[in-house]
């Protein structure tokens, strides 16, 4: 169960959520001459999510708050995931070679209890993968590879109910909004110095039926933000990382990326093409104490981009986090803090011929978590063979 409560001016929405997930994994992995391994499985994924949304307003005139029965509402979310995989690797010499492919049948249904509404989503999608490694003297090694991944929209992007951020801002779901698809192909070469090793790694990716957030003004005058599948997006771009050890106890991981992004799509029924050259940089430090202590830093920069209505300004963030294992490492506590300098803020410029809107973003910060965990028998999560990264908009 989650509770998250969001407060604007003389506005608050409350919302109580409660979510199931079941995982199943059914593994099969046999051996094929020498060299060779296949492995096949099947897994299903179910979530299940009822979420109250209560939003209130305040009168000013009595001093309390009142609730707004034209806002608040309920939704439910279903979906499964029924999904096939099989893999196959081999070894000849000097290189490595790994193809495979996996089947995933999506059921998804959202209910807007309070609108009556059924929405459905069933689709039927194949993501192939390919690699091919080559080992070279000296440490080295060279790797090419393709894969599809695909991501899927957030739970609170479908609900199609519209919510008043104030008089002159909405914010609305969109239920018929469908996952996009990236196309990404590799080359990477990787350099090992004992213990420290460098990389660098070109890529080309694709990203189809990209979800997009937009901002159309409505015919009250009222600008509504959504999410829709409008464009596609393409980066062609080159990233370098290291992981440098000048003391046993002391891990140095700098990361620099470069690329070309260009940006396609329709909006307000004109045809859009935009170019931005795109950069990124971070710093990783991880300590190691022999109490079984590990702090880590991290520092990242990204540039300015452009959007599809617009362009978004840079921003520099960083966060610590401080790691304690306990009986016999079968336990650990881990104290955080993102987002320390509060500085990780959206800021965007949005035009069309209806509007020119300057907006900033963020969450909270800093923020602080505290997590623990306990291991039994050793037990350990097996590969994650699921690309379900979700993206991290905030449309609101």
């Amino acid at each position: 169960m989650h509770v998250i409560i969001i407060i604007y001016y003389n506005l608050a929405i409350n919302t109580m959520d409660h979510t199931y997930v079941l995982d199943f994994d059914l593994d099969y992995t046999k051996p094929m001459g020498e060299n060779g391994t296949l492995e096949t499985g099947y897994q299903f994924k179910s979530i299940n999510s009822n979420s109250d949304y209560l939003v209130q307003k305040y009168n000013e005139d009595s001093g309390e708050w009142e609730t707004d029965n034209n806002q608040s509402n309920s939704v439910s979310f279903h979906r499964n995931i029924h999904a096939l995989y099989g893999t196959f690797s081999s070894i000849f010499g000097q290189w490595e070679a790994k193809t495979g492919l996996r089947i995933e049948y999506t059921d998804r249904l959202l209910q807007q209890e309070s609108l009556n509404e059924d929405y459905v989503y069933k689709k039927l999608d194949f993501y192939p993968s390919a690699y091919l490694t080559r080992k070279l003297p000296s440490d080295q090694q060279l790797q090419i590879s393709y894969s599809r991944r695909i991501n899927r929209p957030m739970i609170q992007f479908l609900n199609p109910y519209t919510f008043f951020s104030d008089g002159f801002t909405a914010v609305k779901g969109n239920p018929d909004l469908e996952p996009d698809y990236a196309n990404s192909s590799e080359l990477n070469y990787q350099k090992r110095f004992g213990a420290s090793f460098i990389s660098v790694e070109t890529y080309f990716r694709q990203t189809n039926n990209k979800i997009t957030r937009i901002q159309e003004v409505d015919e009250d005058g009222i600008l509504v933000r959504t999410m829709k599948n409008l464009d596609s997006d393409y980066s062609l771009g080159i990233e370098m990382m290291a992981n440098i050890k000048p003391l046993s106890w002391l891990d140095l991981i700098p990361k620099a990326t470069w690329y070309k992004y260009h940006l396609e799509g329709e909006y307000n029924a004109a045809d859009i093409e935009k170019n931005s050259q795109n950069w990124r940089v971070g710093l990783s430090s991880s300590l190691r104490f022999k109490s079984n202590t590990k702090i880590q830093f991290n520092s990242n920069y990204e540039s300015p981009s452009v959007t599809l209505d617009g362009e978004r300004e840079g921003f520099f963030f960083m966060g610590i986090a401080v790691r304690q294992e306990l009986f016999k490492r079968n336990a650990s506590l881990s104290f955080r803090v993102e987002d320390i300098f509060d500085s990780r803020r959206m800021k965007t410029t949005s035009i069309s011929d209806e509007f020119y809107q300057d907006s900033e973003m963020w969450t909270a910060a800093p923020q602080f978590i505290i997590s623990c965990s306990y291991s039994f028998n050793n037990f350990q999560n097996g590969k994650n063979r699921e690309n379900d990264n979700l993206n991290q908009y905030n449309i609101y």
